[in-house]
């Protein structure tokens, strides 16, 4: 096997660094532990990016702890994210551009998340060509806090497989084991890959490349998106074989864990949920989960005290809801959550005039301050899809 060996003056080089600032500065996000934006850094850029260029040559770059934050998951629970330092973020995404290309050529078809060129739409639409050929039993797996236990040996042994430079893979040790600060307190990290990490991804998916690899020997058809996967089969009989594969390759092969309650059996007639659609019969719609996330967003950005605030954070809210859930059946959901939200800010605007005003709002003034419509963005994308 090919392996490459001299990458180092490539991950420095100014014109990758560059280009990996770019690439931070699209993807946004929140300041790490020193507090230091995206915007003050760019302030700086050629500073910053020859400061960085410097301690990567002369080896004294070491990576900061990242910050542990937790995001909402649904309506009871909490994802934990790990923010580096946005001098971090550039760095792994330099790395992240010179090895990702290495790997990518040879990643499984059926492999979806973080990779260039591909996305849920893709994998939604290759479980849909899977049923079309008579894969309707479903094994919905779930694999329990995937990040956070991804194994460093099994990291570090994929990236060994093509990447002979010593330099490449001392550097990503550090970054794995630069710790997490949660509470003022620092954590050793001993296991797992933050998400929220710019290079989690890519480290994520040759761990997941091994699931891959291993379900297409045994013959299985499948969808990976990240750690969110599901296995089909033409019979119901050979769920339970597809479950025991399944556990052994994470459990047994890979030391991870099936999450038993979230990991499900079904078939498209009883329904299941994947990235966030609903899939049932015929049909694919919004999630209850990601109906109640929406709605969340929806309640918080209406707190505000201004109808033209809420409408201008409203409006790329409803567009960027639309363009993912744009290959559902979504019409009579959507034209639902546009009375919810109507009635929410006829609410907004009664708390503030008279009783009579909430019945002299209708849709038309609405349209007329420039509220988008769920269901009428829905309608255009489809009519042009």
């Amino acid at each position: 096997m090919l392996k490459f060996h001299s990458l180092r003056d490539k991950v420095f080089s100014l014109k990758n660094l560059y280009s990996a600032f770019q690439h931070v500065k699209k993807n946004k996000g929140k300041a790490g532990l020193d507090r230091v934006s995206i915007k003050q850094f760019e302030a700086q850029l050629d500073m910053n990016i020859m400061n960085i260029h410097k301690e990567l040559k002369t080896d004294i770059y070491k990576p900061s702890p990242v910050l542990r934050v937790y995001i909402p998951k649904g309506r009871h629970d909490k994802r934990p994210l790990g923010i580096p330092i946005v001098k971090d973020r550039v760095i792994q995404q330099a790395f992240r551009q010179i090895i990702e290309p290495i790997f990518e050529k040879d990643f499984s078809d059926n492999s979806f998340g973080f990779r260039p060129q591909r996305s849920c739409h893709n994998a939604i639409k290759r479980a849909e060509q899977y049923k079309q050929q008579g894969y309707r039993y479903i094994l919905d797996a779930d694999i329990k806090a995937f990040y956070d236990t991804l194994p460093h040996k099994l990291i570090l042994g994929r990236l060994r497989e093509k990447i002979a430079d010593g330099w490449v893979l001392n550097s990503i040790t550090n970054m794995l084991k630069a710790g997490i600060m949660e509470d003022g307190v620092i954590h050793e990290t001993n296991e797992g890959s933050p998400q929220g990490g710019v290079i989690s991804p890519l480290l994520a998916n040759l761990v997941g490349d091994i699931i891959d690899k291993e379900l297409e020997k045994a013959g299985y058809k499948f969808v990976r998106y990240a750690d969110d996967f599901i296995v089909m089969t033409k019979t119901k009989e050979e769920l339970p074989a597809a479950l025991s594969s399944v556990k052994e390759i994470i459990e047994g092969r890979l030391g991870l864990k099936l999450s038993e309650d979230k990991t499900k059996l079904t078939n498209f007639k009883r329904g299941f949920r994947f990235l966030g659609y609903n899939f049932i019969g015929k049909n694919k719609g919004i999630s209850t989960k990601s109906l109640d996330k929406l709605k969340d967003i929806v309640r918080d950005i209406t707190k505000r005290t201004h109808l033209k605030t809420i409408i201008d954070r409203l409006n790329p809210v409803i567009r960027g809801h639309v363009n993912y859930f744009r290959l559902g059946d979504v019409q009579s959901a959507y034209r639902k959550i546009d009375c919810w939200i109507r009635m929410r800010l006829r609410c907004f605007k009664f708390k503030r005039k008279w009783r009579t005003d909430n019945k002299r709002f209708p849709i038309h003034r609405f349209k007329k301050m420039g509220l988008l419509s769920f269901e009428e963005e829905y309608l255009k994308r489809w009519a042009t899809a």
